[in-house]
């Protein structure tokens, strides 16, 4: 069997992981248009600093991920998150977060969490800077085509991991039955995506808390979500120094999306400094990421991408299949396509 994995997120490098375990037979191809894998597993080093623009830690709720994080996959750097997550409204507003969230296990790789997908990957076949344009049937499954019409390959089984647009693109520009093409585009077109810029701040002075991030409850702060990257796994910063992510709301992110970095970053410090009561200084240097579509709104209908896909051979898995864009829940997706395709036989 050959499956074509587009897209080498979460998703999709789990769903590849999976079936590698499955059907170790499999020929199992990622075709990935950008130049690295790990979609929102995006993290950075810079002087000495370590930080996560994308997921800021993985949660292990259930225990099958648990045991992917902790015996399945080399464990080296992997740590777990021992402080908790605390709680700000609209107002600036410290308290402490749910206590039954807070006790589920969280975790952080020491060199940053895109290494999470580097695991995933090892060994997989991934071909980088490649597009799926469109698929066309061929020979009981399905060619993949570029945007010049040229093969990239063949496959029996297909799975769509990139953010729902990019997957309804995909299927538009296909050959597929009009009734599923339709049905297909429509479960898409539910999913809708919210904007984030992340930006990392370093500082040359050393800040401890009770707790290693802050999220806004009521939506309704500029910021978003603020993490204390050091506080996440040792080795992230230079002793003496602390490094903080501001992750922004939605708003914020679409008002200031054509902001010059000069403008940007002492906006958002000044913000820092206040949520957090404390008297920085000037930042070290700061490192900024736009995601335009960062965080579903609302999922897809899985339903009906299940009920019209799964007949043609076509599977899909990510965030967009759920409202909360967690970084388990992904990985159980492409798990779930994965399964699907190995039960076909």
């Amino acid at each position: 069997m050959r499956v074509a994995i587009i897209g080498s997120g979460v998703a999709g490098l789990a769903a590849a992981w999976r079936l590698r375990r499955l059907r170790p037979e499999a020929q199992v191809t990622i075709y990935e248009q950008a130049a690295r894998i790990g979609g929102r597993l995006s993290s950075g080093q810079r002087q000495g600093f370590i930080f996560d623009h994308g997921a800021q830690v993985i949660k292990g709720p259930s225990d099958a991920v648990l045991r992917l994080l902790e015996r399945e996959l080399p464990s080296a750097g992997l740590r777990r998150v021992e402080l908790p997550t605390w709680v700000f409204d609209a107002a600036g507003r410290l308290a402490e977060g749910d206590a039954a969230l807070n006790a589920e296990p969280a975790f952080a790789y020491e060199q940053g969490n895109a290494q999470l997908a580097a695991l995933l990957a090892e060994g997989a076949d991934v071909r980088y800077g490649v597009r799926v344009a469109a698929l066309r049937p061929m020979g009981g499954g399905h060619a993949l085509l570029d945007a010049r019409g040229q093969l990239l390959g063949e496959a029996e089984a297909v799975v769509l991991t990139a953010p729902a647009p990019r997957a309804a693109e995909l299927l538009r520009a296909s050959q597929i039955a009009p009734e599923a093409q339709a049905a297909l585009g429509a479960a898409l077109a539910a999913a809708s995506y919210r904007p984030c810029t992340s930006l990392a701040l370093a500082y040359a002075a050393e800040l401890a808390r009770p707790f290693y991030g802050l999220i806004n409850t009521d939506r309704r702060h500029s910021i978003a979500w603020l993490a204390l990257e050091h506080a996440k796994a040792p080795g992230r910063c230079p002793p003496g120094h602390s490094l903080i992510m501001a992750q922004m709301s939605p708003s914020f992110s679409a008002q200031h999306a054509a902001a010059s970095d000069a403008d940007m970053v002492p906006l958002v410090a000044a913000m820092v400094e206040e949520l957090l009561a404390e008297g920085l200084g000037e930042p070290l240097w700061a490192d900024r990421r736009d995601w335009p579509v960062a965080l579903p709104n609302a999922p897809a209908d899985r339903a009906a991408l299940l009920r019209w896909g799964e007949p043609l051979g076509l599977h899909f898995a990510g965030d967009y299949l759920h409202e909360k864009g967690r970084i388990h829940l992904v990985i159980e997706s492409g798990w779930q396509a994965a399964e699907a395709i190995a039960a076909r036989g």
